[in-house]
């Protein structure tokens, strides 16, 4: 066995251990993290495929994300605080890299998805289990519901994908029954979360995979999924009252207490217009200057929407900074979806992710950021190893 090999085994088990473990434990997705990193840095073969043509403008997004916020961050009140923030988002962009690195052929591909959809179908369930004993709203193996929610989604869209490509005359019913049942387990454990923000993300990704697959599917075939998703709505408002009662009830404290945020952030990025105040030093400078009058909550760290966060804390660096980071992911994605129509994921990714950041800072949450750039470098390996070629039920 020769050395390129060995580095491809222990780079691929590392990568499957972050997706089964991705929704499960922290502490393991991690460790293996660790050691992929390690790995990436060893091994030059891999290297090279990381930094190849269909990567460059995405890689071009995240360096120029690093030095606009680390530049911005000199100038924070607690500059090692800041940069020690910063360094642990860098950290989290290194299952994209093992992804696109270790991935080599259609087997692979499909199993790391595998060991994906496993870690999350253990998550919906422990959501539905927790939902069953009581708990108003679920949050599985994470520590809020929001979180939960979003992580879900993010894995969720690669079934929804899955969902919209199937032609009707090659289609195996296996193939719907797995992915129907999936993406049905899944949204339940949404629903039952009681996001808001989570169901919004949600609409917003199935109406842009309708706009970007319209030309894949007849009237028919458009009718029966819109059918689906509305009797499933439908059918989910009529037996969970907490459902119905939290769309109906959008003035809450809740909502209130994030525009009172969401007032005090903008502030603070008027006062500190182009470098913040630094990264992780908003709750600071809200506590002493910034809170509104009518605001309950003081112990609120950011201001529950991502854009709003980088201003506040980066200044216009930050803003730039997350706009370059997610719009090099859409470019990237349109350029390569004539050659590799899986990207399409990587454009519903982004989709999902800043309609759920409207409403909460997800980019400081672990787990879903691991998700996220994990599932956005399966859809660019998608292409260089024939994912679509490969499956007999796709025209």
């Amino acid at each position: 066995m020769n050395v390129c090999s060995i580095w491809d085994k222990r780079g691929l088990f590392c990568l499957g251990v972050i997706a089964i473990t991705s929704q499960i434990s922290i502490a393991a997705c991690s460790i293996a993290i660790g050691l992929g990193s390690i790995f990436l840095l060893l091994d030059k073969e891999v290297r090279r495929n990381i930094f190849a043509q269909d990567t460059k403008l995405i890689i071009w997004g995240i360096v120029s994300f690093i030095v606009l916020v680390f530049f911005s961050n000199l100038f924070s009140n607690d500059i090692i605080d800041s940069q020690k923030r910063l360094l642990a988002h860098v950290l989290r962009w290194i299952p994209f890299f093992l992804v696109i690195g270790y991935v080599r052929n259609v087997k692979e591909w499909w199993g790391i998805v595998a060991l994906l959809f496993f870690s999350t179908v253990v998550a919906s369930v422990v959501g539905v289990y927790q939902h069953y004993n009581g708990m108003e709203r679920v949050i599985g193996l994470e520590r809020n519901p929001i979180y939960y929610a979003a992580e879900i989604l993010a894995v969720s869209i690669i079934g929804l994908y899955m969902l919209f490509i199937f032609r009707r005359k090659d289609m195996r019913i296996s193939n719907w029954l797995i992915v129907g049942a999936f993406l049905t387990l899944t949204m339940v454990a949404v629903g039952f979360s009681q996001t808001r923000g989570a169901w919004i993300s949600l609409v917003a990704t199935v109406l842009t995979c309708f706009i970007l697959e319209r030309e894949n599917f007849n009237k028919i075939q458009f009718l029966k999924i819109i059918g689906f998703f509305f009797l499933f709505i439908v059918a989910f408002g009529i037996f969970n009252f907490s459902f119905m009662n939290r769309l109906a009830n959008l003035s809450d404290v809740n909502s209130m207490e994030r525009i009172y945020l969401w007032k005090s952030a903008w502030a603070m990025f008027i006062d500190h217009p182009f470098v913040g105040v630094g990264m992780g030093q908003f709750h600071e400078y809200y506590i002493s200057t910034y809170k509104a009058v009518e605001a309950v909550n003081s112990e609120l760290i950011h201001p529950h929407n991502s854009l709003l966060t980088f201003l506040s804390e980066n200044g216009i660096l930050g803003g730039v900074s997350f706009t370059l980071l997610l719009g090099s992911v859409v470019l990237s994605a349109v350029r390569q979806i004539k050659r590799n129509p899986v990207m399409v994921i990587a454009i519903l990714e982004v989709v999902c992710f800043f309609i759920g950041s409207m409403t909460d800072h997800l980019f400081t949450v672990l787990i879903l950021m691991r998700i996220y750039w994990l599932t956005i470098g399966l859809a660019v390996a998608a292409g260089r190893v024939g994912v679509l070629k490969s499956c007999k039920f796709i025209e």
